[in-house]
């Protein structure tokens, strides 16, 4: 095999590996526990491999977290989800610690989860296209 097609058949490798452990941190979300220890163990790779996947853009940490304030950020937004509070919808996503939470999600959008809410902010940014 020529150095060329084992290069390409890796990077194939690595872009389905990335591919499954992207949509593993989408479907499990809900878990508080979920962390690069646990995505690596589910997908069976090192913490090390897996930080290396993810190298020249967000690191799991960070997307886990943009993702988590992505889907609170729509709930919040959702007048059929009024009535529920806030720290239910945090919890809803994996976010246990109501004061980290509204912290992390003012310093992405500018607002408290209780602004947003109360302001209605239509067509608010969404953080899905930098993930």
């Amino acid at each position: 095999m020529s150095s060329v097609t084992t290069y390409i058949m890796g990077d194939v490798r690595r872009r389905a590996l990335r591919g499954r452990i992207n949509a593993y941190i989408e479907g499990n979300l809900d878990d508080p526990d979920l962390d690069p220890r646990a995505v690596a163990a589910a997908n069976n790779v090192s913490v090390r491999e897996l930080h290396r996947l993810f190298e020249g853009g967000r690191t799991v940490s960070e997307m886990i977290k943009m993702l988590r304030l992505e889907r609170c950020r729509r709930d919040l937004l959702d007048p059929a989800l009024t009535g529920v509070p806030i720290y239910h919808i945090a919890r809803r996503h994996g976010i246990l610690h109501n004061s980290y939470f509204s912290r992390v999600f003012k310093a992405a959008y500018g607002l408290t989860p209780r602004q947003l809410r109360r302001g209605g902010v239509a067509g608010f940014p969404s953080t899905t296209a930098l993930c």
